[in-house]
């Protein structure tokens, strides 16, 4: 059979990382920071390694860092051979590391169900095409029976029956040349859902690439090993013979942990070891791979490759990846243009909040926010990284019965008589970007009027809510009892809506899920903790949360935290239910530890930007923080956050004065990571520290 000598299949390993430094570059983009460490450079003799430092590039565009790494392999019929590259792209290196380490990968080309954020209706289904490194939207054209691509690209891709699997069913893809890939046609490349709730269908989740024939019929076949979720190349075979054959070598994992991707429980136990390449049997050469785990012991790194010859045992020098500690702790202050009363927070008498800081306009920056009562308006001084503009703006906002919404207004809290719910509150309701208002007070109608980046719309909107009566957010606290949280607006199912969360009993949540434009049943879900609260706080002063709400593995999806006692129990969410506990090893128990001013000595916050909130814990008199960073699955032991001289170490996270916050952790430079903003009376800025 003949093909065109030039046709080669890429099977590319695109690697992104966030903030990275190498001995001939410099990025300065600082919201490409890689939270745990810089790649500091490649280590390797001049000979035969000739072309690796013109290997490293960097996108003028998007400002990431490239580096890449070739697999030598024999060549195939007719010039039909895999091109195997290990690559780097500094935009992927913030998120779990993949089987290749932390911003190195291997990607693979299939095809993908997207659950569109529901993980028991498969009728909503949309699917992606990864095909050469590149995604592509699809789209049904029934009058064809064809899907195409959102972008168009030129390809026909078509699903089918037929297949030796489990359902029977595949996909072929092919391009204008005649190349043909086909996914998901064996029963290793159709890879079905994996789940702890049995009344979630058995669909497919994944078809992953088994076959590549060009229009001559020459093929590359591909194999691949399923383990707890997760999908493992394991085998290239090519030319039609099927004697030269790539072997992916895999080992334990130290740094897995469970995630949830497209509704499957995906836990990574594995990452590469080894390439292997033979011909007829025989060992052509080999590459093995080295790693070392980064501080916080949640990522492996890749520290080497080294290629051996036919031997297995005759090696060439390897080359080595070194990696700079990212520095931890808060550069020194600058200051930060601040207009009005220049609190970062505050409430009234009747615990209403009348400023605050946080984004208005979706540009990620938190903007200054200050409530006129008399006028009915927010007065917004915007962020320009640099500190708030000189002048500000007004937006209307709605009336209530008992004169202006404030920017979050509470009920007074009276003892036996009222408890603290939460009536109005500012809300991304329909996941533009922009925080909407809204306001519900204790009917089954909830108002708001929708943010369009200049100003709220003047038309009132209002859904009918599927409970009796609701508020922003319901706290339980008769008689002076522990404030716990009976009903809320949470995003459950991770589409970026807020769903309608209320305990129903003692072991259970009612959710109702937002569409985005009305909220439909989403449920009854178990939930294992201690009487079923949404937060669980303590009595009296200090007032802790034993119980709460966080994303703790980076998964898009809000996790249960039991933290009465220590180890802490961590409750996953699938999307559907909550995962039986898992122990999370923590050096204290309770989530924070606030005082009856409302200082927070203790709580969660991501420090490093890898997404994971870290255990933070200031201590009185001493000029470091100590930080306990999230793995993923616990906490590392205690680490040391500097904090510059000027800030007065009071042992507090944030720091209340007279119902004011003087003090708070916020990303005030929307760099995505956590900085120190301190208020000082006697001057008329703000002083921010800054991440490192």
């Amino acid at each position: 059979m003949t093909s065109n000598p030039s046709k080669k299949v890429i099977v590319r390993a695109v690697i992104l990382m966030l903030f990275l430094f190498i001995s001939t570059f410099s990025i300065s983009h600082a919201d490409d920071l890689d939270p745990h460490y810089k790649f500091s450079g490649v280590k390797s003799p001049d000979s035969p390694y000739k072309n690796t430092w013109g290997a490293f590039q960097t996108n003028l565009f998007s400002g990431s860092f490239t580096y890449d790494y070739k697999i030598a392999v024999p060549p195939g019929t007719n010039g039909l051979a895999p091109e195997i590259t290990l690559s780097y792209n500094s935009h992927s290196a913030k998120g779990k590391a993949g089987w290749v380490g932390s911003g190195w990968e291997i990607p693979l080309s299939y095809i993908q169900r997207d659950i569109e954020y529901t993980r028991k209706d498969t009728s909503d289904d949309t699917f992606d095409l990864f095909l050469d490194g590149a995604k592509h939207d699809l789209v049904y054209v029934a009058s064809e029976n064809l899907f195409h691509t959102k972008v168009e690209a030129y390809l026909r891709v078509e699903k089918k029956t037929g297949a030796p699997n489990e359902t029977g069913e595949y996909w072929i893809t092919q391009t204008k040349d005649g190349t043909e890939y086909r996914f998901g046609y064996n029963t290793d490349s159709e890879n079905r859902v994996r789940s702890s709730d049995a009344s979630v269908p058995a669909y497919v989740w994944r078809w992953s690439l088994d076959r590549i024939k060009d229009s001559n019929g020459n093929c590359i076949y591909f194999t691949y090993i399923e383990n707890q979720g997760s999908v493992y190349l394991d085998t290239i075979t090519y030319n039609n013979d099927g004697k030269r054959i790539i072997q992916f070598i895999r080992e334990a994992k130290p740094d897995a942990y469970l995630m949830i991707e497209q509704g499957s429980e995906v836990y990574d136990a594995y990452r590469l070891s080894e390439i292997q390449i033979k011909v007829n049997g025989s060992l052509a050469r080999k590459y093995k791979l080295a790693y070392k785990l980064n501080e916080t012991q949640n990522k492996s790194l890749l520290s080497s490759i080294t290629q051996y010859g036919a031997d297995g045992v005759t090696a060439l020098p390897p080359v080595k990846f070194e990696y700079k500690v990212a520095d931890k702790g808060f550069n020194e202050g600058v200051n930060w243009a601040t207009p009005g009363e220049r609190r970062i927070r505050k409430t009234d008498g009747d615990n209403d909040t009348v400023i605050d800081t946080f984004d208005v306009n979706g540009d990620g920056l938190p903007d200054f926010v200050e409530y006129d009562g008399n006028n009915y308006l927010w007065n917004i001084w915007f962020n320009n990284k640099n500190g708030f503009n000189a002048s500000n703006v007004a937006w209307s906002v709605p009336s209530s019965p008992d004169g202006g919404w404030d920017i979050r207004d509470v009920e007074q809290y009276i003892v036996g008589q009222q408890s603290p719910d939460t009536r109005s509150a500012p809300m991304d309701l329909n996941n533009d970007g922009y925080v909407d208002f809204l306001w519900s007070d204790h009917t089954n109608v909830m108002r708001f009027k929708i943010n369009n980046g200049t100003g709220f719309s003047p038309t009132t909107h209002s859904w009918t809510l599927p409970v009796a009566k609701a508020c922003v957010r319901e706290v339980i606290r008769p008689d002076g009892t522990n404030p716990n949280v009976m009903q809320d607006y949470s995003d459950i199912n991770g589409d970026g809506l807020p769903d309608l969360v209320k305990k129903e009993n003692d072991t259970s949540w009612h959710i109702w899920r937002n569409t985005g434009s009305s909220f439909v049943d989403y449920g009854i879900w178990p939930v294992p903790h201690i009487d079923a609260w949404l937060e669980d706080y303590t009595t009296g002063d200090p007032t802790e949360l034993q119980t709460g709400r966080y994303d703790v593995n980076g998964d898009g999806l809000i996790d249960i935290v039991d933290a009465h006692s220590t180890p802490w129990k961590v409750y996953l969410n699938t999307g559907s239910n909550f995962l039986p506990s898992q122990q999370w090893a923590a050096a204290f128990s309770y989530i924070n530890d606030t005082n009856s001013s409302g200082d927070v000595k203790r709580d969660l916050i991501d420090m490093n930007g890898d997404g994971l909130p870290d255990i933070v814990n200031p201590v009185f008199g001493v000029q470091s923080w100590e930080v306990y960073f999230n793995t993923g699955k616990g906490f590392t032991s205690k680490m040391s956050w500097p904090v510059p001289a000027e800030v007065p170490q009071n042992g507090y996270v944030n720091n209340i004065e007279d119902s004011q916050v003087g003090r708070e952790v916020l990303d005030i430079n929307g760099d995505g990571l956590a900085d120190l903003v301190r208020h000082i009376d006697s001057v008329s800025y703000w002083r921010v520290y800054s991440n490192k």
